[in-house]
């Protein structure tokens, strides 16, 4: 190939056998014309098995270019998923600190509530002691009524006792007066046996009256 050839646009690759004198336009139409399954004339000095060598070497080349920019590509979109994930997962995550700030707030106004409950119960259990006190004293009171009023029966049921005594001891003298004296006498004394026995009874309670109250 002689240095008159007219060099056109070409590849920045130059001829391995005559890199030195000036890239070779041969390269630069094998680069254009790779992408197609038929190799173009030889146009070099390069002999044919030099030329087919380069030629398919070039080829493989832009295929695997090929296949490293669709990996590349498909690396891209996975990492476009990536970053979609994450930041879907970045979104869900500021959800579960929102909802564990609620569930926070939520437990503190729940511990306040159990707080106060728990107050409250202490007081109503401090009440119901007292009022069991205050039951043991009634109780106790109740008692000792009971037992006052169960001998006032007893000094009541003594005294009737007593007033039926009277009564007919009084009944018994009243017989005797009206055998022994005259109607008239009779009806004179009767009149002073009613006012004696009437004295008698008031006696009589007035005396039981006395002895409760010294009881008591």
């Amino acid at each position: 190939m002689s240095n008159s050839t007219t060099v056109r646009d070409c590849d920045p690759f130059s001829c391995p056998i005559c890199y030195n004198v000036f890239p070779c336009p041969f390269l630069y139409n094998t680069l254009a014309t790779a992408s197609t399954n038929s190799a173009p004339a030889s146009a070099c000095h390069i002999p044919r098995p030099f030329y087919d060598r380069i030629y398919n070497d070039l080829v493989q080349t832009r295929v695997e270019r090929n296949n490293f920019r669709a990996l590349a590509d498909a690396r891209q979109v996975s990492q476009d998923h990536t970053v979609q994930r994450v930041a879907a997962q970045e979104v869900h995550i500021h959800s579960l600190e929102r909802l564990v700030d609620v569930t926070r707030r939520s437990n503190g106004r729940l511990e306040d509530r159990v707080e106060e409950m728990y107050e409250r119960a202490c007081v109503m259990e401090a009440r119901v002691e007292h009022r069991d006190e205050r039951i043991s004293e009634l109780e106790a009171r109740l008692r000792d009524m009971v037992v006052v009023v169960s001998k006032r029966d007893e000094e009541i049921a003594g005294l009737r006792w007593e007033l039926e005594e009277n009564e007919e001891s009084d009944i018994d003298e009243d017989d005797k007066d009206e055998e022994e004296g005259d109607d008239a006498d009779d009806e004179g004394s009767e009149e002073d046996d009613d006012e004696d026995d009437d004295e008698n009874d008031e006696e009589l309670f007035r005396t039981a009256r006395e002895k409760i109250l010294k009881r008591e």
